[in-house]
């Protein structure tokens, strides 16, 4: 039901006789845990879920559901006993910047259009990309084995990054911050997430007590087999 309105803004309904065409253009903000137990990753609690259902609880958003997406974040745990260093942008100044970007959004297109809803041959036409950059992205698109529904939405994150940074053009660290921004957790990431999972607390002790286990045996034979003479004074 969320494909068709997140792709077209709209939704149709079609019955018997008719069909109805609603508008639907919306914001959609989801979130979700890390893992079925949602600690993993957490510095104060023990993730007891293995890397099988981590890997079935990810696989329950499919892939075009996630491409529908035009941002992805991975949040940390916050340690709320301390203090917090990060330094917060005043709330006007963030307004008046997007305001800015988005009358920068309507001279170009002509209209009270914003680069999310535009059309794909208007997006690409506003927005010149050079020689390089076109082979950056196909780069990337490649690596990433990214669909086209994801490069038109970094396309998008592209041009918006540009405007909030109030530069006619987009520039090569527009395309990255747009990539970064859209397949973060996904990807190239995906192999990292995976080496991540697989190191969970309770593996770990496994592995502790192997390692244990064969540098135990490892001095048994040695003791056995090539003694060490002992000197006494």
């Amino acid at each position: 039901m969320l494909r068709q309105p997140l792709e077209s803004g709209s939704v149709t309904i079609s019955r018997a006789h008719s069909t109805v065409n609603y508008p639907a253009s919306f914001i959609l903000i989801g979130a979700m845990n890390p893992c079925p137990c949602g600690y993993l990753h957490s510095f104060t609690n023990y993730c007891t879920c293995t890397p099988k259902q981590i890997t079935a609880y990810h696989n329950r958003l499919s892939g075009p559901i996630r491409d529908r997406f035009d941002i992805h974040l991975s949040l940390k745990p916050v340690d709320l006993q301390r203090e917090q260093q990060t330094e917060k942008e005043d709330s006007e100044v963030v307004r008046k910047r997007i305001s800015e970007a988005r009358e920068r959004q309507h001279d170009r297109y002509g209209e009270q259009i914003c680069n999310g809803r535009v059309t794909y041959d208007r997006l690409l036409k506003n927005s010149s990309l050079s020689h390089s950059q076109h082979q950056l992205i196909r780069q990337l698109s490649s690596k990433n084995h990214l669909s086209n529904r994801a490069l038109i939405k970094i396309l998008r994150l592209d041009r918006t990054i540009a405007d909030l940074g109030l530069s006619e053009e987009i520039l090569d660290e527009h395309i990255w911050e747009g990539v970064k921004l859209q397949r973060r957790g996904q990807g190239s990431d995906q192999s990292l997430f995976l080496m991540m999972v697989t190191v969970t607390p309770r593996d770990l002790s496994k592995v502790l007590g192997c390692f244990l286990l064969f540098v135990g045996g490892l001095l048994f034979f040695s003791s056995v087999f090539f003694p060490i003479p002992f000197i006494f004074s």
